[in-house]
């Protein structure tokens, strides 16, 4: 098959996909394609990378200033029609900021810390991006059904670019591969930036697409199985694809769990028990303390999924990182840790431009007290996750998966900053509160209640 013929049949069935998805739950509203391309977006590379090579694109993500001309713009313009789309809407900001009032003091630390970075503009820049974030995340949540709004942009999200990867690796090589510099191999990318951005693409793919398949459809469709769930399918095993050329471990090993989860969490024995839910967080974080520092466990653990008890030199960058002098109390600034001579010593190093460990990340850049404010916005969205789930909402199980994905994905890569779709996530399960019979009712939309937050009409 040639490369143009494989676009027309994978362009028809991206249109056949969005086309069944307006169907089942209505066209999408022009206000929510201001997120849904933020989003997409973010999930793949930069704009400006869309159809330059796997291997530019590949080298973009080595700059740690970042951005273009284009992108910056494109952000600017999105961030713009957002807050006109959010100023159309009677929005009652009361319970907006009851859920937000530990969000809202973590973003002021951000804004803060610009100013010790030294490059103040460019970490001014990072955070104003950041909270591009937060408009998105209110447009899809001020919307009259905010669980609706989610699926139809996430679904299409993940609609477009997962096969739209599967073709640039297949048919369009020089778009969907590149050349590792210092490792000497082919790696794919498809759409994303590189191998491991593949993994999270892939990932985040599967777990929205077995949310839509079993919580998101009616219950009583008289339609064959095949015909109910074929395409969805078809698309969940070009994820599963994707996941094994990334050849990431860590994206490999979030997907069975965040699955695992999902599917756990509709267990008479899990309900029962959920107040075995706190003390499993306990153990969870006893299990990655001692995955840190005891190199023997670390070995049996890493051995089990096929990885070095390094990580690929993952421990060997945060013992450097630990002793690079980094400002332990309030660090180097708003990701601006990778823009001094100390990130640059190890970069030198290991080639790198990130700590392959979020939570480490986040300690360079904004010291211990950042770390102490992150964990409490983790602590919000992980009681939110809770609250939805015992609570009935449809978003309950899926909330949980994605959480507890992103608390492991954190470990060995980065879920928050560097325009990542899974802390956005993190950032809406925040910004959505916890689950109650307010949104319930909106949930199941009738008409007799008003949402929890009115809307604008949609065309």
């Amino acid at each position: 098959m040639t490369p143009p013929i494989a676009a027309i049949i994978y362009g028809a069935f991206i249109f056949y996909l969005f086309r069944r998805l307006s169907k089942e739950g209505g066209p999408m509203p022009w206000s929510l394609w201001i997120p849904f391309i933020w989003v997409t977006i973010n999930a793949t590379r930069p704009l400006a990378r869309w159809l330059s090579s796997g291997t530019d694109a590949a080298a973009f993500s080595d700059d740690v200033s970042g951005g273009s001309f284009y992108d910056r713009y494109t952000y600017v313009l999105l961030m713009v029609c957002g807050i006109l789309a959010l100023f159309r809407r009677p929005i009652n900001w009361r319970p907006i900021i009851h859920n937000c009032h530990w969000l809202i003091i973590l973003f002021g630390y951000y804004l803060i810390s610009t100013v010790w970075s030294e490059d103040i503009f460019v970490a001014f820049k990072r955070w104003i991006k950041a909270v591009g974030d937060i408009i998105m995340i209110l447009i899809l949540l001020t919307e009259a059904d905010p669980v609706e709004a989610l699926r139809a942009v996430f679904l299409r999200c993940y609609y477009l670019i997962v096969p739209l990867s599967v073709v640039s690796i297949k048919y369009y090589k020089e778009i969907g591969r590149y050349y590792g510099k210092w490792e000497w191999e082919t790696h794919y990318c498809g759409l994303a930036l590189n191998k491991n951005s593949l993994g999270l693409l892939a990932m985040l793919g599967g777990l929205f697409l077995l949310w839509h398949m079993v919580d998101m459809r009616p219950k009583r469709d008289a339609k064959p199985l095949l015909l109910r769930h074929g395409p969805d399918l078809v698309v969940l095993g070009m994820c599963l694809w994707l996941l094994y050329l990334s050849k990431s471990s860590t994206s490999t090993v979030c997907l069975a769990v965040g699955a695992a989860i999902f599917f756990g969490g509709r267990l008479t024995m899990f309900k029962a028990n959920l107040r075995s839910l706190g003390w499993c967080l306990l153990l969870f974080g006893g299990f990655m303390l001692m995955f840190t520092v005891s190199s023997d466990f670390r070995g049996i653990i890493a051995g089990m999924v096929g990885r070095n008890a390094t990580l690929t030199d993952r421990t060997l960058i945060w013992d450097m990182l630990l002793k690079s002098g980094s400002n332990p109390i309030i660090g180097e600034g708003f990701e601006s840790f990778w823009l001094t001579s100390k990130g640059d010593n190890v970069t030198d190093e290991f080639h790198v431009i990130y700590a392959h460990n979020g939570y480490l990340d986040a300690y360079l850049d904004t010291g211990l007290l950042g770390v102490l404010l992150f964990v409490v916005m983790l602590y919000v969205a992980g009681r939110n996750a809770f609250s939805h789930y015992k609570g009935g909402s449809r978003l309950g199980c899926v909330f949980l998966s994605l959480f507890w994905s992103c608390l492991l994905f954190n470990y060995t890569e980065i879920a928050f900053g560097k325009s990542n779709v899974f802390g956005l996530i993190i950032l809406l399960i925040v910004v959505y509160g916890p689950f109650s019979s307010a949104s319930q009712t909106a949930e199941e939309g009738l008409e007799s209640a008003a949402p929890l937050w009115p809307q604008d009409q949609g065309v």
